[in-house]
């Protein structure tokens, strides 16, 4: 239930820029054109990059086709089909729903916007349970799109299918894009050693874009080092320069692998970073530069002398003198069973953030002990210091809740941050509005869920 009195959010917003105290604001609360109940916005993948935003929605259920389809939204004809939305920020800094994505044929349960990732002018969407065909279900599909800065359209490039589509195997559950090569996770896919199957041992494809050609080609599949006793190898992924750190959570050695190209782009397994205890170590990835943080959503956390079970946790790794060391391992202030703190991470400079969609406190204050609002999720935003004596810290910098906190919102679902900016999902948000800055008191369609974008201020 929301609170029954709640001051107009654009008077919420000005207060919040107004006041030089706060180092976070919230500056756009995102609904979409054609928000319906049980759409679940912001329940997939959420990319920023500069002025861009695309932000999946992978329940939606229109069976209109392509980019801006007639009447978008106006039928529930294909449940589970799911859409991309594609924002861009105007020239006063204002974010404004550009395109409405769905591929060129809409199937049911294709789950398309549960991945997505954006590279310059390349934006890629995932749709991980789409049929190849009535006899290969659920093996997935990735879609790639180029954006014209300057007209704002969008158009589709190229439909990519691992390089022998196979049932359920989930090919786009994960991608990633730097420079001119893409990683796509298949994270559900069998493979064949010494004529033994490895069931749910995961792949990762990578493909190449050439220097004239607009589209990508396949150039390797990677597998884990830990074949037999690491699953679910490519459930996340996340690249920077010339390395790729991909999750693989399931399993008795659930990891997360680092690999490196070469000059030749050839590339190599450099480092596997190890969970302590399991707890899904793997589930998310994010990294930058000289920086790597794993998501271990169902570790058990330390709280006082007790252990809470499945509270989450998030380690980071920094890369000193040719190693990969355990910099910190992040929790929240007041750890609880099944938070799930660490199922989203994303990292950009010294700024980490974690999603912990099943948190429960009804405040926006990490000094509280708070239970309140059952699942309405959270994010945590840490920050890397470095001190004079060569020491380094990382500092919770703040705790982001809804603009309404209310339960079953799962804020935090999905995260991203690009600089200053930091996106945050809330898939079970209730709010009714179909525009941005809406009203976020009306409760009218459930699950319809939302988007927060957060600005640091200082």
């Amino acid at each position: 239930m929301k609170f029954s009195k709640y001051f107009m959010l654009v008077a919420l917003l000005a207060l919040f820029a107004c006041d030089d105290s706060l180092r976070y604001a919230l500056r756009f609360y995102v609904k979409v054109h054609n928000s319906d109940a049980n759409d679940r916005f912001g329940g997939g993948g959420i990319a920023v990059q500069g002025g861009l935003m695309v932000a999946g929605s992978p329940f939606e259920s229109s069976s209109k086709g392509g980019i801006n389809p007639p009447n978008s939204g106006s039928d529930n004809e294909a449940p589970g089909s799911g859409a991309a939305y594609l924002f861009f920020k105007n020239a006063d800094g204002i974010w404004q729903e550009g395109q409405f994505i769905k591929t060129p044929s809409p199937q049911a349960n294709a789950a398309f916007g549960a991945s997505v990732a954006i590279y310059g002018n390349y934006i890629l969407i995932g749709a991980p349970f789409e049929n190849y065909s009535s006899s290969v279900t659920g093996s997935g599909t990735v879609y790639v799109y180029s954006y014209d800065q300057q007209s704002r359209t969008l158009d589709l490039v190229q439909v990519v299918h691992a390089t022998e589509p196979k049932a359920n195997t989930h090919f786009g559950n994960s991608i990633a894009i730097f420079g001119t090569w893409v990683a796509i996770g298949s994270p559900n896919e069998e493979i064949l050693v010494n004529d033994s199957s490895i069931l749910s041992a995961g792949r990762t494809y990578l493909m190449e874009k050439g220097p004239t050609s607009p589209t990508f080609a396949h150039r390797i599949a990677l597998k884990s080092p830990f074949l037999a006793e690491a699953k679910w190898f490519g459930t996340s992924v996340s690249m920077s320069g010339n390395r790729l750190v991909i999750g693989s959570p399931l399993g008795d050695k659930a990891s997360a692998h680092i690999f490196e190209r070469n000059d030749a782009g050839t590339w190599n397994l450099a480092f596997s970073l190890m969970s302590p205890q399991g707890g899904f170590f793997g589930s998310s990835v994010g990294i930058d530069g000289n920086s790597i943080v794993v998501g271990a959503p169902y570790y058990n956390a330390p709280r006082g002398d007790s252990t809470v079970q499945s509270a989450g946790a998030a380690f980071v790794y920094r890369f000193i003198n040719n190693n990969w060391i355990n910099e910190k391992t992040l929790n929240a202030v007041y750890p609880d069973t099944n938070d799930l703190f660490g199922v989203t991470v994303a990292i950009s400079g010294n700024l980490v953030t974690i999603g912990a969609p099943f948190e429960d406190s009804a405040v926006e204050d990490s000094s509280q002990d708070n239970n309140n609002a059952l699942d309405s999720g959270a994010a945590f935003i840490f920050e890397r210091k470095e001190g004079s004596d060569g020491s380094v810290s990382w500092d919770l910098d703040h705790m982001l809740k809804g603009t309404v906190i209310e339960t079953a919102d799962m804020y935090g679902n999905s995260v991203a941050i690009s600089g200053n900016t930091i996106v945050v999902g809330a898939p079970g948000e209730d709010g009714g509005s179909t525009e941005i800055n809406g009203d976020p008191t009306d409760n009218s369609k459930s699950a319809s869920g939302a988007v927060f974008v957060v600005e640091r201020t200082e």
